[in-house]
């Protein structure tokens, strides 16, 4: 998700590609995915790419080495 409203509003209107129309209903359909956050596992916040995409790489690697994703290794 992007850090605050605010920063996605500005990101969306400097892309120059969504109509003000557009963008409110982005901004409103980002108010409803951060109400319902309590069902997801993970929430990255894209404030620095670098961050961003280490906290990704991280996630992945977390679910591979779930309990359920390595119980073969347990069973030979």
């Amino acid at each position: 998700i992007p850090p605050s409203l605010e920063e996605l509003r500005r990101r969306l209107t400097n892309r120059g590609t969504e109509t003000e129309e557009k963008i409110r209903e982005r901004l409103q359909r980002a108010r409803q995915e951060y109400a319902e956050t309590d069902i997801y596992q993970y929430i990255i916040i894209n404030d620095k790419l670098d961050m961003a995409i280490d906290e990704l790489r991280s996630i992945i690697t977390a679910t591979h080495c779930r309990i359920e994703n390595r119980r073969k290794y347990l069973l030979q």
